[in-house]
């Protein structure tokens, strides 16, 4: 059984990272704030769009859709 209230704490202890997104060249990025940081370099091939679809803000927005389901 998935702990939902365990995920929806721990997406939102990552929040202050900010958003995610693909920088191209295998680079994960976050834009926070108005600022640029790089998250990950290299990461392997094709990783970048799953990290994205399961950064913090994905599974609180997911977490939200479920529950008002």
């Amino acid at each position: 059984m998935i702990d939902i209230n365990k995920m929806r704490r721990l997406a939102k202890e990552q929040e202050w990272i900010g958003r995610w997104y693909d920088a191209g060249c295998e680079t994960l990025m976050a834009e926070r704030n108005g600022e640029h940081e790089e998250v990950a370099h290299p990461i392997p091939i094709g990783l970048v769009p799953y990290l994205i679809a399961v950064q913090p803000a994905s599974i609180l927005e997911l977490l939200d859709r479920l529950e008002a389901a």
